[in-house]
C-alpha cells in the first residue's frame, strides 16, 4: 500500500502547478478545477511514483502530475485495473505512459534516466475528496 505525497492542480498550459492539501475528485470528470478534468477523457488524473523525481533529480511538478505517491509499483499496472484511495475513493486506470515521454525534458540524459518508468491516468468511479498523507493501493 502507498501513500500519497503531492496533490496537485493543472491550472494549464506553462501555468504553474497549484498544490493542495485536499482536492475533490468528481466521477467520470477528474479533478475539480483541473484543465484535463472532463467528462469521458481517458486523462482525467495523473499518477505519478515519486522515485522518478528522487533517483532523477527533478524538479518538482516537472511531470504536471496530479497525485505524487510513494511505495507503489506503477510499472506493474495495467489499463482496467483500479486503485483505491482510504479504502472508499475508486478510480480505473484508463492509460499507461512511459515517464520518458513526457515533453517537458530536451535533455537526452534524464529522458534515458525515465525510460522504463510508467506513470497512470485514471478515472474515478465515484466522487469524494482525497487528502494528502491518505493511503493508495492498487486492486
Amino acid at each position: 500500500m502507498g501513500t500519497i505525497t503531492s496533490l496537485a492542480i493543472n491550472q494549464g498550459k506553462l501555468k504553474p502547478m497549484n498544490y493542495k492539501n485536499e482536492i475533490k475528485i468528481i466521477k467520470n470528470y477528474g479533478i475539480e478545477g483541473d484543465r484535463f478534468s472532463k467528462l469521458n477523457d481517458s486523462r482525467q488524473i495523473m499518477i505519478v511514483d515519486s522515485k522518478l523525481y528522487e533517483n532523477n533529480d527533478l524538479v518538482k511538478g516537472s511531470l504536471r502530475e496530479n497525485i505524487l505517491v510513494e511505495n507503489m509499483n506503477l510499472n506493474s499496472c495495467y489499463e482496467g485495473q483500479k486503485i483505491l484511495i482510504n479504502n472508499i475513493l475508486e478510480m480505473k486506470i484508463t492509460l499507461i505512459k512511459d515517464a520518458c515521454a513526457s515533453i517537458n525534458y530536451n535533455d537526452p540524459e534524464v529522458i534515458d534516466k525515465l525510460k522504463g518508468n510508467m506513470y497512470l491516468f485514471v478515472t474515478p468511479i465515484n466522487t469524494g475528496f482525497v487528502s494528502l498523507n491518505n493511503k493508495i493501493e492498487i486492486i
